[in-house]
């Protein structure tokens, strides 16, 4: 179903709710929402990055990790998890499919997504993305409204080229 989130001025479309093992009819809470995704097996990259491997645990893609953590922003007083699946559709086999499970993460009055899944050895892996904020997520939603008020072309997330001390700097920084 379609959405509106006029705080962060975005829309979107939820592709399955369903009621989560928490649910409380009397409440409406306790939903799960559900985000399919495919990906192509062959590209050893990606599969490396989704399912892990001995020496690198599992993660979600960013854009989607981001697009499910707004959702739970959106509708965190009705759903409390997304349920977001990578579907293989080279067909090579259910162990190449990956589930994660996110949820928010609330310390110190900032919200981070808190992701579990398993690691490549099938156990339970847990861990808080805190590269990504709803304060993070709001004032750059923000400055990109203000740009557009302006009628203004926002500024570029990167530079097509970097000095030397530019980049020592970045390494610091991590």
């Amino acid at each position: 179903f379609r959405f509106n989130n006029l705080e962060l001025f975005m829309s979107g479309e939820i592709d399955i709710l369903i009621k989560g093992p928490k649910y409380n009819p009397v409440t409406g809470t306790g939903k799960w929402i559900v985000e399919n995704k495919t990906y192509g097996g062959q590209n050893y990259t990606m599969k490396k990055d989704l399912l892990g491997s001995r020496d690198q645990n599992p993660k979600p893609k960013d854009a989607n990790l981001l697009q499910s953590f707004i959702y739970l922003l959106t509708f965190k007083e009705q759903a409390d998890t997304v349920v977001l699946n990578y579907i293989d559709r080279s067909c090579s086999g259910p162990e190449n499919n990956k589930e994660f499970h996110i949820k928010l993460h609330e310390e110190d009055g900032e919200f981070y997504p808190k992701i579990t899944t398993t690691d490549f050895y099938g156990s339970e892996y847990r861990y808080i993305d805190r590269r990504i904020t709803y304060s993070g997520i709001k004032s750059r939603f923000d400055a990109l409204v203000e740009f557009l008020k302006n009628d203004e072309i926002p500024l570029p997330e990167f530079q097509h080229r970097y000095t030397d001390s530019q980049i020592q700097e970045k390494y610091k920084l991590g």
